[in-house]
């Protein structure tokens, strides 16, 4: 962040571990006041809320968390897939 050329908040930069330590529990709290239970959150949620908290741009965006404009077109994997998935985890490979 600090060597890219696009001017990042000050206070993300500085603090990046805090700013993002905050969010996940920011996330967390409002799962528990929305839904009265907590929940397994994700990586996307996370970089969400700093997207919103520091209001980055979405090159800003791509740059911390590359694909995280692109999560609209997920879709659940197919049962072949998932057996495909747990081929290579099996394999010591890396899946994501």
């Amino acid at each position: 962040m600090r060597v890219s050329d696009l001017d990042f908040p000050l206070g993300l930069i500085e603090d990046y571990p805090s700013a993002r330590m905050g969010a996940e529990s920011n996330v967390r709290y409002a799962y528990r006041s929305n839904f009265g239970v907590s929940r397994d959150i994700s990586f996307v949620d996370i970089f969400r809320r700093l997207v919103d908290v520091y209001d980055l741009n979405a090159a800003q965006s791509d740059f911390l968390f590359p694909g995280l404009n692109w999560n609209a077109s997920w879709q659940p994997a197919s049962r072949d897939r998932l057996g495909s998935i747990r081929y290579w985890l099996c394999c010591n490979a890396m899946c994501v």
